[in-house]
């Protein structure tokens, strides 16, 4: 089932998300972080909503580009945290976490043109300036055995990390906006947007 705008919003604290990961399509996300009527007023929120369009669009390029290398999309699923997650009429920009498939991603290594994918994950202030989007990366990896860690490889263990870093991140509130996180800020505060891309 869908969650609907008060399931995330009316449930929360202080216009955030209620503890936990929410799990959207992409239009679904787009209906509740856009389109909703709390945020017909809003003079940024279409314009980032367009520019992470913009930003994704040029994953499915490079997808398109050399679709006989791989067997699927890069990008699996995004995680929308920070203040486009929550009912701040106007946020500066919009931080995701992107989960793009290693294995694809590797098959892509060395190829001409594929230092395109490498300038889309690198140049975080580019990207910012270009299309409001903030974005930072886990290296996905599909892995069978997840209760028994003996027989997970570095790799594996390094995904579970990075998805759990950021789990905890987006699930945390600042005191304020100028200082760094603090043993009081760790405690889960508020939850996030998952947005599904396959």
């Amino acid at each position: 089932m869908t969650p609907s705008w008060d399931d995330i919003f009316a449930r929360g604290t202080s216009g955030k998300p209620p503890i936990g990961r929410w799990s959207l399509s992409y239009d679904e996300a787009e209906e509740l972080l856009v389109d909703a009527p709390a945020f017909a007023r809003s003079t940024t929120r279409r314009g980032l909503w367009r520019g992470l369009g913009l930003y994704l669009a040029e994953f499915v390029e490079m997808e398109e580009r050399f679709k006989d290398r791989l067997d699927r999309g890069l990008l699996v699923q995004m995680w929308i945290g920070g203040s486009f997650a929550s009912t701040k009429l106007d946020p500066r920009n919009i931080d995701v976490t992107l989960f793009i498939d290693v294995e694809q991603r590797n098959k892509l290594s060395g190829l001409e043109g594929s230092g395109k994918l490498r300038k889309l994950m690198k140049s975080r202030d580019r990207i910012a300036r270009n299309y409001g989007v903030s974005p930072m990366f886990v290296d996905y990896r599909a892995v069978a055995n997840v209760f028994q860690p003996d027989q997970m490889t570095t790799e594996d263990r390094d995904y579970f990390l990075g998805r759990g870093i950021w789990d905890d991140w987006w699930q945390r509130t600042r005191s304020s906006d100028d200082q760094p996180p603090t043993h009081e800020s760790a405690a889960s505060r508020r939850g996030y947007l998952e947005v599904r891309l396959r």
